[in-house]
């Protein structure tokens, strides 16, 4: 998984407001700084959550992903964002949020559910280190809060503001910004709201900045599907899944926008299977949870859709050649 130089320069600018300097927070990440300067720049979620441990002890500021919803503007976003920004109605900022979400990260996209009077936008994320996915819980609810106060009205609150982890120390500022809405321990992340929202016109249209900003989204995202084999563009979405997910070649192919059978044959002119591309995702998933030490053996094979820790163990060793007690050690 990878996401956009966009995401550091927002942290960075962020922590900058808390009085950090961004070349502290480079250097305690390890993160040289040139690489700022290109704004196609990718990082994977490895560097990302290195950065995201650092801002948080540098600023000391526990509840940093909310502040950084607060404080972001979609000046400080790339072009997907603008597209959002300058649509008619929030159905369709929506859309085009999925269209051209792999700008932005290689996340899943969000999946939009409407029942009756209520409409729900759903954040999958994948998982990593619990303080980093907290985080970037917060700062995805505080934009999807955002979105709803552009195209419905600043005073318009959600109906409920789903995150998958339990209450922080900090929840009063959940309740500042959520009014009340926030919910905890949930199945997934993700923001409910009134259904009529998505189809309100945004006054003043703005027709002619929406094209242009769609047109050059889409040529960039001609320009990045263009980059890297198959196999590694496979392996990473299949590594940014949620954990539990059934992945299956036919889904992944519809990522690709190609046939199930074109994909099969790609991977064989690259000498690999789709089983083996998805052995190495899991594994990559496994450790980096592993990597976790507030998450225990039992927690990540629950996590990873396991039926009990035994089969996990046994699936770990298959793909790593080492058991997960055994990962831990060498950490």
């Amino acid at each position: 998984m990878s996401v956009s130089v966009v995401f550091v320069h927002v942290l960075a600018d962020t922590v900058e407001g808390a009085g950090v300097l961004r070349e502290a927070l480079l250097e305690k990440a390890a993160i040289d700084p040139a690489r700022l300067d290109d704004i196609d720049a990718r990082f994977d979620l490895d560097e990302y959550d290195r950065l995201l441990l650092a801002a948080l002890e540098l600023s000391g500021d526990a509840a940093l992903g909310l502040h950084m919803g607060e404080h972001t503007s979609v000046v400080n976003f790339d072009v997907f964002a603008h597209v959002a920004a300058n649509a008619a109605t929030m159905r369709e900022a929506i859309a085009s949020l999925v269209r051209f979400h792999r700008l932005a990260t290689d996340d899943p996209e969000p999946i939009l559910e409407e029942k009756r009077q209520t409409a729900t936008l759903i954040c999958r994320l994948p998982a990593s280190i619990s303080r980093c996915d907290r985080l970037r819980a917060e700062f995805a609810m505080v934009g999807y809060l955002r979105l709803v106060q552009q195209f419905a009205g600043r005073h318009r609150k959600l109906q409920s503001a789903f995150f998958e982890h339990d209450a922080p120390a900090y929840r009063a500022e959940y309740a500042r910004i959520f009014g009340g809405a926030e919910r905890f321990g949930h199945a997934f992340t993700g923001a409910a709201f009134d259904r009529a929202f998505l189809d309100w016109p945004q006054h003043p249209r703005h027709g002619e900045a929406f094209a242009a900003m769609k047109s050059l989204a889409e040529r960039k995202l001609m320009r990045i599907a263009r980059q890297g084999g198959h196999a590694a563009r496979l392996r990473e979405y299949l590594a940014a899944q949620p954990p539990c997910a059934c992945a299956d070649l036919k889904t992944a192919a519809r990522w690709f926008g190609i046939s199930a059978r074109s994909l099969r044959r790609r991977l064989e002119e690259e000498q690999v299977s789709f089983m083996t591309v998805l052995a190495d995702a899991r594994a990559s998933v496994a450790k980096r949870m592993l990597e976790d030490p507030e998450r225990s053996i039992g927690q990540t094979a629950h996590a990873l859709g396991f039926s009990d820790t035994t089969s996990f163990h046994r699936a770990f060793k298959r793909w790593t050649g080492m058991t997960p007690a055994a990962y831990r050690a060498t950490l």
